[in-house]
């Protein structure tokens, strides 16, 4: 790991000292050096200031105030410390990680108490929600040194990889902090025959830089590679010639190729001209068709499709499986699978037996009212979990971690379905029919839904600003109008079935849970192509398709 990655190991002492490594998979992982008075004296290690490319940042600050998303074993707050930095604010989404590293924790004296240093400022939160509620013009320098990780990712759940870091919103936002001469310092994979990962993050920077009116953004970013790295510095102001000659040099004397600098350079060894060439098609207004072209997805991501790691596109499956394997592409034949699995077992033991068996399976219920039962539980089954895991996703940036979102989203989901069953006797005795009720409801959770697409956003970026227990209170109260109300629709259909045909009910409970696994994975499909906000129409459709099918299943047990 240490030869393949190295630019993650990188720390400005010599000789190095002892390090210890956090792994949470293959792919993803931390090292801890031991920064501790006896760790330094060991190995005799002393600060070496600029020796090292990762430190290039620096080149351009002086005493700057630091912001570090993804602060792991804290080897960038260290390199920001040795820098003079006046402050160091950091974000560790990680609570295994924060834990070790906090005091009490296994890694907190070997570190060298690098958590708790003056003037340092570690939070156990995700690092967009840190930043959404910092104040504008405060940082120098936000360092993101490949903050992320693909253990989700390796297995086609994107729905708990941190990609909210690398979206149009995002960038926008690490901008708006920076005071006028501040800088971003993205690290990324660079590998000259793949370099779509880098290359997008450029996208979406000069696609940002243009959005807050910035006449010529190509004069804000510098790049260059170091091995496998993708050393990237973007520039609230532009770049002067005498900036960029320091860098350049800079990367010269550290093993750096420059891969783009706005003013030009010359070097004996040109890598990746994907950066220069979609610079020119930017400046000429073609740049459209230059991502169209792209072998790779390199488009700009934003907050309602948050996967900056997709890079696939139908129509070039083929070609990327080929010439360039890559994350995305076996995440989503991982998903693809799971369809084709779900699908083949609601097929082998729901469907076929109904059909089948139905002499046996269906005693009282008329046979043309088969399709519509299977029609009304099945969108309940795949509408519920498409609002679920949106919800889920939009609540992750609220409450500041993925893991409080599942929490509060599920917990509240469920409670208050509970509460919509244990209401709906009540309001039932109140319309004149079973089917006027559930339109009544469909309406409700229509209106919802596309009132959360319009307004969503707006509401949750509100109350950002919020205690964490009141942010828990908004999306508790955000939660509880549709649960109630998708918590009317299963009860309502196993009255009516099983009154008619007791033997009905498990079948419902079936259909619901498989068209639910389906679901989950169709779920952020979906979202990858179209955004959540599709998902969300997706959803509404489906209710609208289950109160059709409601109304047509009651009919038909009416007249017998």
């Amino acid at each position: 790991m240490f030869d393949v990655a190295f630019g993650t190991f990188e720390i400005n002492l010599s000789p190095v000292p002892e390090f210890s490594y956090f792994t949470k998979n293959l792919r993803a992982g931390t090292p801890v050096y031991k920064l501790s008075p006896e760790g330094l004296d060991e190995k005799g290690s002393e600060v070496k200031l600029f020796s090292q490319a990762m430190e290039f940042p620096y080149l351009l600050l002086d005493e700057p105030r630091v912001l570090v998303i993804g602060t792991g074993g804290g080897r960038d707050i260290f390199m920001a410390r040795t820098h003079g930095a006046s402050e160091v604010v950091g974000a560790e989404v990680n609570p295994a990680t924060y834990r070790a590293m906090s005091r009490g924790g296994v890694a907190y004296q070997y570190s060298g108490e690098i958590y708790d240093l003056p003037g340092v400022r570690i939070e156990n939160i995700d690092g967009r929600h840190l930043v959404k509620t910092q104040a504008p013009g405060e940082y120098d320098l936000i360092i993101l040194n490949g903050a992320d990780t693909f253990a989700a990712l390796s297995t086609g759940a994107y729905a708990y990889a941190e990609n909210y870091l690398y979206t149009n919103e995002a960038i926008l936002d690490y901008l708006r902090l920076l005071k006028e001469d501040g800088l971003i310092n993205f690290n990324r994979w660079l590998y000259p025959n793949s370099p779509r990962e880098s290359l997008r993050l450029f996208v979406m920077i000069l696609d940002a830089l243009r959005s807050l009116g910035v006449k010529r953004p190509w004069e804000h970013v510098i790049l260059g590679r170091h091995g496998g790295w993708g050393l990237m510095l973007v520039k609230r102001s532009p770049f002067t010639t005498t900036e960029q000659a320091k860098i350049l040099e800079y990367f010269d004397d550290h093993d750096t190729i420059p891969v783009f600098a706005p003013f030009g350079y010359e070097h004996p060894k040109q890598v990746s001209p994907e950066f220069d060439q979609f610079a020119q098609a930017f400046r000429e207004g073609y740049e459209e068709s230059f991502i169209n072209a792209y072998w790779a997805d390199i488009s700009v991501v934003r907050d309602d499709s948050p996967f900056f790691y997709k890079y696939y596109r139908f129509r070039l499956l083929p070609r990327i499986h080929a010439s360039h394997p890559a994350h995305g592409e076996p995440a989503f034949l991982v998903q693809v699978s799971i369809v084709i699995e779900c699908l083949f077992f609601i097929l082998a033991f729901i469907y076929l037996p109904l059909r089948l068996f139905k002499r046996r399976a269906l005693t009282l219920l008329p046979n043309r009212a088969l399709v519509p039962f299977i029609i009304y539980f099945s969108c309940l089954g795949a509408g519920f979990i498409l609002v679920e895991i949106t919800l889920m996703q939009r609540f992750t940036l609220l409450l500041g971690s993925p893991i409080y979102a599942i929490t509060v989203t599920l917990t509240s989901l469920l409670v208050f379905s509970g509460v919509g069953s244990f209401l709906l006797p009540t309001l039932r005795k109140m319309t004149t029919s079973a089917r006027h009720l559930v339109l009544g409801i469909s309406f409700c959770v229509t209106i919802y839904l596309l009132f959360a697409m319009l307004y969503g956003t707006e509401i949750l970026n509100g109350a950002v600003v919020l205690s964490f227990y009141e942010r828990v209170a908004v999306c508790v109260a955000l939660v509880s109008p549709i649960g109630i109300c998708l918590g009317m629709y299963f009860p309502s259909g196993l009255r009516l079935v099983g009154f008619r045909d007791p033997s009905m009910v498990p079948w419902a409970w079936a259909i619901n849970s498989g068209f639910t696994v389906l679901g989950s994975t169709i779920t952020i499909m979906i979202a990858q192509f179209f955004g959540f906000n599709v998902v969300l129409l997706a959803a509404a459709m489906l209710y609208l398709v289950a109160c059709i099918a409601f109304w047509i299943l009651e009919g038909t047990l009416a007249r017998g």
